[in-house]
């Protein structure tokens, strides 16, 4: 008889308990790892599928639609960056002043950071309750 927590997958038909499916994280060395340990899919035991719950599959988790996303977010960090650099441009312009390497270096981080935070946003699958 199975137990409470058994659900029957939607793939093989088989009585199984999900396997939940952590982030991977990166190597640090001697044993250490960094980041990663989140739970992000569960999958059925037996034949592997994340779909074992009959749930069909997301648009945003399609490869074509990722690389898409990065390649949006390269063209928005790009247009982030330029706008930053004009506007230091422009400001040197107005008062006289050319200012040092830092507002470029602030502007570079600043347009890495929008690109990022675009992917992330472009690519964001809402949890399932």
């Amino acid at each position: 008889m199975p137990s409470h927590d058994s659900v029957k997958c939607q793939c093989c038909g088989k009585m199984m308990v999900p396997k939940t499916i952590f982030s991977r994280g990166f190597y640090g060395g001697w044993g250490w790892w960094l980041g990663g340990g989140r739970p992000v899919s569960s999958c059925c035991p037996f034949c592997l599928s994340e779909r074992w719950d009959g749930s069909s599959p997301d648009v945003r988790e399609a490869v074509w639609y990722q690389a898409l996303g990065v390649v949006l977010a390269f063209l928005f960090t790009f247009m982030v960056l330029v706008a930053l650099i004009f506007g230091i441009g422009l400001f040197d312009a107005v008062f006289g002043v050319r200012s040092s390497w830092l507002p470029d270096l602030i502007a570079l981080v600043c347009a890495i950071y929008a690109g990022r935070s675009f992917y992330k946003w472009f690519t964001h699958i809402p949890a399932q309750r």
